[in-house]
């Protein structure tokens, strides 16, 4: 401890407790001094998280811009930083901004994730008529189902609705997905 026989039970530098306990068993997002609960990926035992012998922090973020997986917190200038895993629906991670240093800087920082959207190959067949496409969109784009026509037929709708829209991926194949329109033949073959 950083002085025991005077009350401070603050961790100092070198003591066995730091990274020694259990992440599952943290109750509250911050220790008695208000520092975040967890520096770096493993909880100290105690009642606070150690931050260095001077006590100095600086204030790391990292943004998920959207996606899950990001924290901020306070963490000792010049300790090992490693950047968390982050994960966004429909989106493939490409990277931090600005770039992720290999310490803390005294300034702390924050780092926002930069995402590339996934694409998708989605046809509206006009099962035998014409009017349909395929086209590549990315996740989250807009677009309209076309106009089909089939001589002899009246157009019933599409056999499953398309699902790429923002918040769910598509429950086809990821990478392709097909509608086929429902017709009914219509006169005197009806």
């Amino acid at each position: 401890f950083m002085d025991a026989a005077n009350g401070d039970y603050r961790l100092s530098s070198g003591s066995p407790c730091i990274n020694a306990g259990a992440n599952s068993l943290v109750q509250g997002d911050v220790d008695l001094d208000g520092n975040q609960r967890i520096a770096g990926y493993t909880v100290d035992m105690g009642a606070y998280e150690y931050v260095g012998d001077s006590g100095a922090t600086a204030l790391v973020k990292f943004d998920a811009n959207g996606g899950v997986g990001g924290w901020a917190r306070r963490l000792a200038p010049g300790a090992a930083l490693a950047a968390p895993k982050v994960t966004r629906t429909g989106y493939v991670f490409d990277g931090w901004s600005p770039s992720v240093p290999s310490a803390v800087p005294s300034a702390g920082g924050v780092y926002t994730a930069k995402w590339k959207a996934n694409s998708y190959t989605v046809s509206f067949n006009a099962n035998g008529g014409t009017g349909g496409w395929t086209k590549l969109l990315e996740y989250c784009s807009t677009f309209t189902a076309p106009t089909v026509t089939r001589k002899g037929y009246v157009f019933k709708g599409w056999s499953a609705p398309p699902m790429l829209h923002c918040g769910k991926e598509p429950s086809a194949q990821p990478s392709s997905m097909r509608t086929a329109a429902r017709e009914v033949r219509s006169g005197p073959c009806a």
